[in-house]
């Protein structure tokens, strides 16, 4: 990367030399000296900063369209560009800089870039992709009567149940919640208090297990095992 940055202001003094033939005579030793300090200044750039640059006019125009195309795995995903205003302005969902500073142009490239493309600083993938199941609904508090209520009223309508379940200390420590006081005030404290089968029959009870658009996380270390066995 160090050597790639080393091309910005390599960038920079061609976008300038440029710039200033353009308003030069195409004639004469000083348009002539010019030509010769781009074309030096161009071959002692890094190959990929080069390719950044010549592909900066494609890839801003790509984002000016209405709709943003991408492959994943093999498929075309299609997405639009804008999103819509109460005031009925087209938003654009990635902001693109309006740098015309060659060694600017790079410097973003290299250090920022667009989502879905190297270093990633704004994701993975160039858009947010839709369509897909809904996120998993992580919930636990208290008994599991509670938590039990709760995941129904997170996965009300939604096609797929993807419960992720969030124990309390006495649960991940395997402890009994008994009447200890370093121990009783921890009860379904930031996480769901389950100790034995019943209490899990209750954690889940109405949802069907073994329906595939069901599915079952667990925040859990030491008693993963004795939890995963009452499941």
């Amino acid at each position: 990367m160090s050597g790639q940055m080393n091309s910005v202001p390599k960038a920079s003094d061609v976008y300038v030399l440029t710039k200033t033939l353009d308003v030069l005579p195409d004639s004469g030793i000083v348009a002539e000296e010019i030509q010769k300090e781009i074309v030096k200044k161009t071959e002692d750039m890094d190959g990929h900063c080069k390719r950044l640059l010549d592909a900066w006019p494609k890839k801003l125009e790509a984002y000016q369209q209405e709709f943003f195309t991408y492959q994943v795995r093999g498929k075309d995903i299609q997405v639009p560009i804008y999103s819509e205003s109460l005031s009925h302005l087209k938003i654009p969902k990635v902001s693109m800089p309006r740098y015309k500073d060659w060694g600017d142009i790079l410097k973003w490239n290299l250090q920022e870039n667009v989502p879905g493309e190297f270093p990633y600083t704004a994701g993975v993938f160039p858009f947010k992709r839709q369509g897909e199941d809904p996120t998993r609904m992580f919930a636990g508090e208290g008994g599991p009567e509670r938590t039990n209520k709760r995941f129904h009223y997170v996965s009300l309508g939604l096609p797929a149940k993807r419960l992720s379940t969030a124990f309390d200390s006495v649960t991940l420590y395997g402890e009994d919640p008994d009447y200890r006081p370093d121990i009783y005030g921890k009860i379904g404290n930031s996480g769901v208090s389950i100790c034995c089968l019943d209490d899990a029959k209750i954690l889940y009870s109405g949802f069907d297990l073994c329906d595939p658009s069901t599915s079952v996380s667990m925040t859990i270390n030491g008693p993963a095992a004795t939890i995963c066995a009452f499941l």
